[in-house]
């Protein structure tokens, strides 16, 4: 264990091979959900600040990101959409109170945490009471390759322990002595400073090792006024995980090399009469199946690759060998490029030996930055038969990238390509991977379109990759690969690889501009038991695509056809929300409102605040005061000023404007309510000077009637007004003509 800590260091520290697009990969660990963004070179001016809708990440550069997978990964449940505004900007929209977090990993990466919600969190103790607690060093150091990356001294010292629940009434206890105290808080210290051992991030020192037998082995002076529920120790790996990661199960005993020797398992090199002396050897006397002979077969047959009849002798002569279980694990890899649930492998990722390797590889996927044993999975991977690494090497090279582990992958690829040979179908695969990986798209497209025209085992997972880098890349996906996967997923339904096909079918549908179709192809697979489910995932995608791009009578057909698609449990309230507000702007704003009433209840905010844009669509500016209420904020009160001028409260409205700050709304509403001077400093052009002939016009003059010069000079002034009159009423539209000050 202590060196799958170093280990991950040194391959992150190769740094992901990208070109321009930033890859975006993404987790959710429970409490948490987790984006990795693998930058190549670590953009020293990135910024995360709250927005109006989420996060926004900027980098001061010209990034771009490659966000097309992260939703394979993660729900909408915190993240509801990524946007990139612009470059080196990214948006993160939330559908829930979460907060953000964000810090650098490692040499280059930024990792950002979104944690919620908010209140959820123990919050931290004064610091007034850190203060008062004294601060011991414990006799234990940090490993030296650690302590330089973790910017640490060395030394360790326990932290304080949140605040205690509220006591639960309770007989009252016996009381308890100084010496059971220190007893206690000596334990708990003991056991967290084994745990910070098997995470491989202390050594024991020299001059004070640490032996629990030893009962003065790391004590501590007593102290009679610290409590033992105040005293906590956490290492950074427990403090930095909100909860365990799930490829950090309990340690698991390691499996021994010898049961893990694929290459010794072999007899002449000859699959067929190796194979064929194994299996005369299975019976024996009295027909009765010789257990050792079985595992022989079976490890035959796994050492040429056939995992499923591996499984099948297992099933057949060996369900009470205790070694069936690894062999099956082992098969079912060879098989299926995983093992069951349960597999004797688990836990096993930062063991030594090949454990390392096939532990990986037993898994259905890594958490990204789960730790591995990069060095024996480099060693064992390449001591591997040449037909096995060519054949697991794409799932295994796969599996790290996924993970974020981008310098093991290309390690594990090197291994492929020193031994030479014709590309396989799964090497294209791989290649196409990393190809994908440092930007280089067009070369991707092309391994995969390749792949796909082969039409064997693995152009249906060619032709899903292939889909969505297109649209990834926001590129027209040509008809007939939407044919293709039309025929695949038919050929497969009821899968779980023909519903993928039927969601990239339906994706490549609405990328092309065919978003009805998309919709309509979507509500016949529901309509029928099998793939719905799945083929639902695409409908977000859908939808993000139609509020884009759709033409607003396309829009409309959408959204009146399959009305009862738009349900809350499927599209995501920031969808629902950018929905209404393109309804609304096609002049269908009732439908828009329709559409809202999936809010949950009590409403969110903004989804109030969109209603009451609505209601002042359908000249309702009551309704729209109405939704408004208890809401605060600039955006509130720019509408709240505008459904107020609706009603003819035009002081009103200016007070509103005034707290939004619109200075093209404070302007007119100034004007509607007669606030001149207020007009001359922040109006228009042609209103400020319509207001100075007011403001500047001289008293007439009393006594008999004006001389000749004074005639003239008032044509001249009425003249002007006439002029600055009609420059004003030209400036504003006739549909927006503000009413007269009252």
């Amino acid at each position: 264990m202590r060196g799958s800590i170093a280990a991950m260091i040194l391959a992150l520290a190769a740094g992901p091979a990208l070109g321009d697009a930033v890859p975006v990969r993404s987790g959710e660990h429970g409490a948490f959900t987790r984006l990795v963004l693998a930058f190549e070179s670590y953009p020293a001016g990135w910024q995360l600040a709250r927005g109006a809708r989420g996060y926004e990440l900027t980098t001061g550069g010209s990034h771009r990101f490659d966000s097309a997978a992260v939703f394979e990964r993660i729900g909408r449940d915190r993240i509801g959409g990524l946007r990139q505004p612009g470059p080196g900007r990214l948006v993160i929209d939330l559908d829930c109170d979460c907060t953000a977090r964000g810090f650098r990993f490692g040499p280059s990466w930024v990792v950002v945490d979104i944690e919620g919600p908010a209140d959820s969190a123990w919050p931290r103790p004064a610091a007034a009471a850190d203060a008062a607690l004294p601060d011991p060093v414990l006799p234990i150091t940090l490993r030296p390759e650690l302590r330089g990356e973790a910017g640490l001294d060395g030394s360790l010292a326990p932290r304080p322990a949140p605040p205690a629940r509220p006591p639960v009434p309770a007989p009252e206890p016996e009381p308890v002595t100084d010496s059971a105290r220190v007893d206690a808080a000596r334990q708990m210290v003991l056991e967290q400073m084994q745990r910070a051992l098997s995470q491989g991030l202390v050594d024991p020192a020299p001059e004070a090792p640490l032996d629990p037998a030893d009962p003065d082995a790391g004590a501590l002076p007593p102290d009679p006024d610290r409590e033992v529920d105040n005293v906590a120790a956490e290492t950074a790996v427990d403090r930095d995980r909100a909860k365990p990661l799930p490829d950090t199960p309990a340690p698991a005993p390691c499996t021994a090399e010898a049961e893990l020797d694929l290459a010794g398992w072999g007899g002449t090199g000859e699959a067929a009469a190796d194979i064929a002396t194994a299996r005369r050897a299975v019976m024996g006397e009295f027909d009765r199946p010789d257990p050792v002979a079985v595992r022989t077969l079976a490890r035959v047959y796994i050492h040429y690759g056939f995992g499923a009849e591996a499984r099948a002798v297992l099933a057949e002569f060996a369900e009470d060998d205790p070694e069936a279980p690894l062999l099956d694990a082992l098969a079912a890899i060879m098989d299926a490029g995983r093992a069951p649930a349960g597999n004797p492998l688990q836990g096993q990722l930062a063991c030594p030996g090949p454990a390392a390797l096939w532990a990986v590889l037993a898994r259905t996927e890594l958490a990204p930055l789960a730790p591995v044993n990069a060095p024996e999975i480099r060693r064992h991977f390449s001591a591997l038969p040449l037909a096995i690494r060519r054949h697991l090497g794409p799932v295994l090279a796969e599996r790290l990238l996924d993970a974020g582990h981008d310098g093991l992958a290309a390690s594990v690829r090197a291994a492929i390509e020193r031994a030479g040979g014709a590309e396989t179908s799964g090497l294209a695969v791989m290649q196409a991977r990393f190809d994908r990986e440092r930007g280089d798209a067009d070369s991707a497209a092309a391994r995969l379109d390749t792949v796909v025209a082969a039409d064997d085992a693995l152009s249906p997972r060619a032709l899903i990759d292939l889909v969505e880098l297109l649209v990834a890349q926001d590129r027209a996906v040509p008809a007939r690969l939407v044919e293709t996967a039309a025929a695949y997923a038919f050929e497969r339904r009821g899968t779980g690889e023909g519903a993928e096909l039927k969601r990239v079918e339906l994706l490549a549908l609405a990328q092309n501009g065919a978003h009805n179709a998309a919709l309509d192809e979507l509500a016949r697979v529901t309509a029928a038991p099998g793939d719905a489910p799945a083929a639902m995932a695409a409908l977000p995608e859908i939808l993000s695509r139609m509020i884009s791009d759709a033409h607003p009578a396309d829009l409309a057909r959408g959204v009146f056809a399959h009305r009862d698609l738009l349900t809350a449990e499927v599209v995501t309230p920031a969808q629902r929300r950018d929905l209404a507000r393109r309804l609304m702007q096609a002049g269908l704003a009732e439908t828009a409102l329709a559409l809202l009433k999936d809010s949950p209840d009590p409403p969110d905010p903004e989804d109030r605040l969109l209603r009451a844009e609505i209601h002042l669509a359908l000249d309702n500016p009551e309704a729209a005061l109405s939704a408004l209420n208890r809401l605060a904020g600039a955006r509130t009160e720019a509408v709240r000023s505008r459904a107020l001028a609706r009603l003819g409260r035009h002081d009103t409205a200016l007070a509103a404007a005034e707290q939004a700050a619109d200075a093209a709304d404070l302007s007119a509403f100034a004007w509607r309510a007669g606030r001149w001077d207020q007009v001359a400093e922040i109006g228009t052009a042609e209103q400020r000077e319509a207001v100075s002939l007011v403001l500047d016009a001289a008293p007439a003059p009393a006594g008999p009637g004006p001389g000749l010069a004074t005639s003239r000079a008032l044509l001249d002034e009425s003249a002007e007004t006439r002029r600055a009159l009609r420059a004003l009423l030209d400036s504003v539209p006739e549909d927006k003509a503000p009413a007269p000050p009252e």
